[in-house]
């Protein structure tokens, strides 16, 4: 399945804050606020994030979007998808941010989708916990095309010995990939050093089953030629 994702980028208007989360085209106003407020307030409760005030104004038109609970990122001002550049004044909590697309890019958006890529609060300043965020995100459910969301468990091969903990670090590391990840992993894969990787990999995993030293030495042979 195939979605238009964007990666939307969040700047606190009189401070350091940074963040950058990969989205939904479809995603709801009141969703990405949800998303911002897991980010900016992580130990808010999920009650109060959803009962809080909030507003969005049309950086283009000055216009605040209406309706925010169900409108959806991409076909605000008539348009018929979302676009580089579109730019949003979040507003809550007496505090305001600047929040814009920066990117957008074809591809699966069932798995790990929202997450949080990347988040600063500053030179100086303490590294921010992703995890506090990614967690959140990778278990909530966030709407889509206004109904429940076709969202996936992520699911991941494990060996019989991996521990729980482990699975949640690649769903966490998982949730800090870009937008072009996937593409970017298959050049990797196809480039002439992943290629070596790869066949070191089978040549050891071969070379682990073979019963003697003559089906030994014709996996080097056919690992090397």
């Amino acid at each position: 399945m195939v979605d238009t994702l964007l990666l939307v980028r969040a700047k606190e208007s009189n401070g350091r804050a940074t963040c950058d989360f990969i989205v939904l085209e479809t995603i709801t106003f009141f969703n990405l606020h949800r998303c911002l407020q897991f980010y900016f307030k992580p130990r808010q409760s999920d009650s109060t994030i959803d009962g809080k005030a909030f507003s969005f104004v049309s950086v283009a038109t000055s216009k605040a979007i209406k309706a925010a609970k169900t409108a959806q990122l991409f076909n605000i001002n008539g348009q018929s998808e979302a676009a580089i550049g579109d730019a949003f004044t979040y507003e809550a909590d007496g505090k305001q941010y600047r929040v814009e697309v920066v990117d957008k890019h074809r591809a699966d958006g069932r798995y790990h989708v929202p997450r949080c890529i990347a988040g600063s609060n500053g030179a100086g300043a303490p590294a921010v916990d992703l995890d506090a965020t990614n967690g959140k995100l990778l278990v909530r459910r966030f709407s889509k095309r206004g109904v429940g969301q076709i969202k996936k468990p992520p699911a991941m091969l494990a060996h019989i010995d991996t521990t729980n903990a482990e699975l949640w670090r690649r769903h966490m590391n998982t949730m800090r990939l870009g937008i072009r990840w996937h593409e970017e992993w298959l050049a990797e894969m196809r480039s002439p050093a992943g290629q070596e990787a790869t066949r070191q990999l089978l040549q050891e995993s071969m070379m682990a089953s073979a019963r003697s030293d003559e089906e030994r030495a014709r996996i080097r042979s056919c690992c090397y030629h």
